[in-house]
């Protein structure tokens, strides 16, 4: 559930949410790189660069293809769905044990 409820930071990120530690992370971190490509800044706090390594979690959804879709694929009503997120990485990871 903590892994998920990570993806939501990630999606608000992505969405550019208008919150100020979003903003500052956009502005500070992020800049006008892609989330997708952009490098994990070895001088961000641990909770940044845990958010962002967060991303790799979300290679397991085979479709779509880019991070942003693979976000709003869990998104009901315009908000991030922990359920759905759960549910869609649990189904995912069936074939391996362990965490999700």
């Amino acid at each position: 559930w903590n892994n998920v409820a990570i993806l939501k930071l990630l999606w608000d990120i992505d969405q550019k949410k208008d919150c100020l530690w979003i903003r500052w992370v956009n502005a500070y971190y992020i800049k006008n790189e892609s989330l997708e490509i952009c490098p994990i800044p070895l001088n961000a706090t641990w909770v940044v660069r845990k958010v962002i390594k967060s991303r790799k979690s979300l290679e397991s959804l085979v479709q779509p293809e880019d991070l942003g879709s693979k976000l709003n694929s869990v998104v009901e009503n315009g908000q991030f769905s922990i359920k759905k997120c759960t549910t869609a990485l649990c189904l995912y990871s069936q074939g391996s044990p362990g965490r999700v």
